[in-house]
């Protein structure tokens, strides 16, 4: 059985914004704007047009940290005296 977590009624549980401005979503993704443009146009979040503003939907920026790899790291091997 596959968990689906509804990442839109999640942003609401957390009483979060629909949609962030761009300055807000980078800093909640700590990446800088280049980055999160990046993601949009790679599809990675969804981001809209909303006037001048640039303004990215919350959901989108959950469902793509909660899909984020495991990070692994090798064995730190102790030098030997």
């Amino acid at each position: 059985m596959t968990s689906h977590t509804d990442y839109e009624l999640e942003a609401v549980r957390l009483g979060l914004p629909l949609f962030l401005k761009s300055k807000d979503a980078a800093r909640m993704m700590s990446v800088g704007p280049t980055k999160l443009r990046e993601l949009i146009s790679a599809g990675e979040i969804e981001g809209r047009k909303r006037g001048k503003d640039l303004v990215v939907k919350t959901a989108s920026i959950l469902r793509f940290n909660a899909n984020l790899p495991p990070a692994k790291f090798s064995p730190h091997k102790s030098k030997a005296a």
